[in-house]
């Protein structure tokens, strides 16, 4: 009687072991769903903050090497007015997306953390390692790389 008391007690403990790891993962989850909206992929493009323009992924091959660069096109006519000069590597860890007042942000593994402030008709590259003091990085970076954002 006692061994089977036993035996119950560590099968409810298991089974709420296992109903908090699977609620917890769903969060994350739930998180993650928001995140992958606002990264723009080969197959998902994304609505910048002011709704006037859309961030799109230019994939293309250099030396057999497959990459990107990015294209911002107008919303109201899909006709594009930026297109980034940077070659960026699928290979590497990569997030493309809009921060705040329509700036573009680029976390590459392979070159670093980059941005492009919105000017009147384009908008102007930035190394974040050289500018950390005048801008605040994203919530979805700081989200997407912990580690290396604070």
């Amino acid at each position: 009687v006692m061994f089977s008391k036993f035996v119950k007690l560590i099968l409810v403990v298991l089974i709420l072991i296992l109903c908090v790891s699977c609620s917890s993962n769903q969060k994350g989850s739930e998180g993650n769903d928001m995140a992958n909206d606002k990264l723009v992929t080969e197959n998902h493009s994304a609505l910048s903050p002011s709704e006037k323009y859309l961030l799109e992924m230019a994939v293309s091959e250099s030396g057999n090497v497959r990459g990107f660069y990015f294209v911002v096109k107008d919303a109201s006519n899909n006709k594009e007015v930026y297109k980034n000069k940077n070659f960026f590597r699928l290979r590497d860890t990569n997030y493309l997306f809009w921060g705040e007042d329509d700036t573009v942000w680029v976390y590459s593994g392979d070159l670093g953390t980059f941005y492009w402030e919105k000017t009147s008709n384009s908008w102007d590259k930035k190394t974040y390692a050289e500018n950390k003091d005048s801008i605040e990085v994203p919530e979805l970076l700081k989200e997407l790389k912990p580690q290396y954002f604070k």
